[in-house]
Order: C-alpha cells, then structure tokens, then sequence
C-alpha cells in the first residue's frame, strides 16, 4: 500500500499478513435440516420393530444470531415432536412427552404417554454461510415409560436408551 499527497507519492508498505482463530466447537449454532442416526442401545428387549433408524429432525435457533436456544421438531419413530433445547456450551439439552414406542403390536397396541430426555453435544463445526455452524453432532435420548393398562392388557415400565447422531 502506499499514500499519495500533492502528487507525491511514498514507499510501498509491507505486505501485513492477518489470521484469524478458528472459533471453538462450543461456539458453534445449532441450525438446519438434520439427519438423525438413531440407535436403542439399552432396554430394547421388550421393543417390536427395527432398533436402529434414520430420522429427519429441523433444528431452528430462537435468537438471529450466535449461540443460543434451539426450537427442535421432527419425528421418533412415526411420533411427531417439537420442542425446546436449551443450551450450555456446545450441549443442548430438552425434554418430550408423547407416545414414541406404543404397548404391545397390531390391533392390541395402545399408547403410552413416555418422557423422551435429549441431550445432543456439537461435535464439529464450519462455516456455512457466513456463520459459525454446528457440523456433526452426538448425543443421548432416554425414554421413560410408566407402568401403563388398556383392558386386560398392560406394559410394564421400562427405560430405553438410544444414541444418536445428526449429520448436516
């Protein structure tokens, strides 16, 4: 760079190099289409159907921006949610109530009201437009079901622990 004053002009500057930090992981905004790897890995002994499955979850930050909380809704095997995350650094944490594994299979199934508890950790970030964004997660969802009747049918309570992971 140089200056120029009354047709004057100086010597050339020297060439400045700037970086900047990369952002820590924590930092990151949790936001987008997700796709949700989940995996039942304790208590699946009484479930019917598949114990591993994809899903397709939308993470929707409730600030304009950085970090902050995140409205979460999609769907845990057929139930459709929305919720909550509140955030701590980069884990969020929320909770659901509704119907994610039914009682019993076919025409004898009947509902059960469970506690879904969800805490998902940022893993990587990257900047994707202009913003500092939360790349890959994993976390945790423990479903607490009670002791639940229909007729002369019942459920036992149970806890089933899942694993899951979100990739952009």
């Amino acid at each position: 760079m140089a200056a120029e004053r009354g047709g004057q002009r100086s010597a050339a500057s020297p060439v400045i190099v700037v970086t900047t930090s990369t952002p820590p992981v924590s930092a990151a905004r949790l936001q987008g289409t997700w796709t949700v790897g989940i995996k039942v890995t304790r208590g699946a002994a009484g479930l019917t159907g598949p114990k591993r499955w994809t899903e397709t979850w939308q993470a929707t930050p409730k600030c304009a921006a950085g970090p902050c909380y995140v409205r979460l809704s999609g769907h845990i095997n057929g139930f459709a949610f929305t919720t909550t995350l509140a955030r701590a650094g980069a884990a969020y944490r929320g909770k659901i109530a509704g119907n994610v594994f039914p009682c019993g299979s076919g025409s004898r199934s009947f509902a059960i009201r469970s506690t879904v508890r969800i805490r998902i950790t940022v893993a990587t970030a990257r900047v994707a437009s202009r913003a500092w964004t939360a790349g890959s997660w994993a976390g945790r969802m423990v479903v607490t079901a009670p002791y639940t009747a229909s007729g002369n049918y019942y459920c036992p309570a149970s806890r089933q622990v899942a694993s899951l992971t979100g990739s952009a």
